[in-house]
C-alpha cells in the first residue's frame, strides 16, 4: 500500500522532469520600466530655523565634511534625502562665500554606499537623477510657493503650474511632471529660477 502510494506521489515529478528539454524555456526579450519606489522621504529646511536644525544634523555634518569647506563659508540651504530600495540619496543645497565675498550657491547629489555617504562628481549619474536635475534648477522660495497650498497673487506664473504639477489622486508633487513644466517654461519661470 505505501509503495502504491508513493508512486502515485513521485510518478507524474519523475515524468515531468525527465520528459521537458528546460533549454526551450528562454523566453521572449521585452522592454519593460521598472519603477523604484522611494521612501523615507525627508526635507531639511535650514534656512527657517536659524540653522538650529543644521547644528544637530549628523548626516549634515557627515556631507560638509565630504565637500572639504570650511565652516566659516558654508551656509546649509536645504537637504532633501529619500530612500530607493536599499540606497539612501541626498541632495544638499548651499550657499559658499567665496574669497572674493560673495555668495555662489551650489547644488551636490551623495549616494551613501556600504555604509559610507560619497559625493557624486559624475555628471552622467547626476542627471539621471531626476530629484537632483530638479533641485539644482529651483531656489528655496519657488520650492516653498509650489508646496504651499494657497496662491500668491505676485507669482501668478507660479500658481497656474500648481495644478499641472500635482498627481490628481493624491495631490503631491510629481517630481516628473515638475521636471517637464520646468523645462517647457524656462521663459515663464525665468525670474524664479534665476534668484
Amino acid at each position: 500500500m505505501i509503495k502504491l502510494i508513493l508512486a502515485i506521489l513521485f510518478l507524474p515529478t519523475l515524468l515531468f522532469s525527465q520528459g521537458v528539454d528546460f533549454e526551450k524555456f528562454k523566453g521572449t526579450p521585452i522592454k519593460a520600466t521598472f519603477v523604484k519606489e522611494i521612501s523615507d522621504e525627508r526635507m531639511f529646511i535650514y534656512v527657517d530655523n536659524g540653522y538650529d536644525e543644521a547644528k544637530n544634523d549628523t548626516e549634515l555634518i557627515i556631507l560638509k565634511e565630504k565637500l572639504n569647506i570650511t565652516q566659516e563659508t558654508f551656509s546649509p540651504i536645504y537637504r532633501y534625502s529619500y530612500t530607493e530600495g536599499i540606497t539612501k540619496v541626498s541632495i544638499l543645497k548651499y550657499k559658499v562665500l567665496t574669497s572674493s565675498k560673495t555668495e555662489k550657491i551650489f547644488t551636490d547629489l551623495f549616494i551613501k554606499a556600504s555604509g559610507k555617504w560619497e559625493l557624486v562628481s559624475d555628471v552622467k549619474i547626476k542627471s539621471k537623477n531626476v530629484f537632483y536635475e530638479v533641485l539644482n534648477k529651483i531656489p528655496l522660495r519657488f520650492y516653498k510657493e509650489l508646496r504651499s497650498s494657497s496662491n500668491n497673487p505676485t507669482q501668478k506664473e507660479i500658481n497656474t503650474f500648481k495644478n499641472l504639477i500635482r498627481d490628481s489622486i493624491t495631490n503631491i508633487i510629481d517630481i516628473k511632471k515638475l521636471a517637464k513644466v520646468l523645462e517647457e517654461n524656462k521663459a515663464i519661470l525665468s525670474k524664479y529660477l534665476d534668484e
